[in-house]
Order: C-alpha cells, then structure tokens, then sequence
C-alpha cells in the first residue's frame, strides 16, 4: 500500500465562496465552518515559536468497513448515483461543485495517512 500525503498551500478558502451559490442548506453553515477553523489552527503555525504543530488532513469522502451495527451517511452518498437517493446524490454534486472533482478514499488509507503524520519527528501544514 502506497500513502501519497501532497502539502498544499491554499490562499483561498474556496468553500466559503461558493457556499453561498449553492442552494444545499445544510452545506451553508458546514462548508464556511469547516473553512474557517481549519484556517485558524493552521494559524498557530506562522506564530514564532508554536506550542505545539498543526496538521489538517481533509480527506472528502470516506468509505470503508465499519464494526457499527449500521452505516454512516458516507455509504449512502458513495452509491446514491445507483440506488437514486436524490437527496444523497446532491451531496455528491455539491462536494464537485466545491472540489472540481470527487475525492473518495478508503477508511484504511485514511487511518494509514493519519498513523504516517504521528510517526514524523516534526510536521505541520495542511495535507492531502
């Protein structure tokens, strides 16, 4: 198993802009939350002598075995274009609006990416 971690450097929090043309409500208050407090932890980065190092790892939508006696809402929006789910098939089209494309990853390489940033002496940033 390959884990490809990409440092990016976004100057524009993309979400809230287009938050506001999109007319998925629940996606208005989530999307510019989100954006918004991962752009203040990563802030304690820039600080002269942080206490501690801030990694962001914003992984979309993730699919995957669960040990839960029932399934998460990633399942249904990952097959809603084959089972018709309207409503969950909307959160597919807005996570493309958004992104531009349709990031989906395993539950087992997330927790892989996440194991891969602990092991590091030192790391910071934000990283897909």
């Amino acid at each position: 198993m390959c884990i490809i971690l990409q440092h990016c450097d976004r100057t524009s929090q993309d979400g809230v802009f287009l938050c506001s043309a999109i007319r998925i409500t629940r996606f208005r208050v989530y999307v510019p939350s989100k954006s918004l407090s991962e752009k203040e932890l990563l802030s304690y980065n820039s600080s002269p002598s942080p206490a501690f190092e801030v990694v962001t790892l914003p992984c979309a939508l993730i699919g995957g075995d669960t040990l839960q006696p029932y399934l998460w809402s990633s399942i249904p929006v990952i097959v809603s274009p084959l089972t018709g789910d309207e409503l969950y098939h909307n959160t597919l089209k807005f996570m493309q609006a958004l992104l531009g494309f349709m990031p989906l990853a395993h539950i087992d390489d997330v927790c892989d990416a996440h194991v891969f940033c602990i092991d590091q002496p030192s790391i910071a940033g934000r990283f897909l």
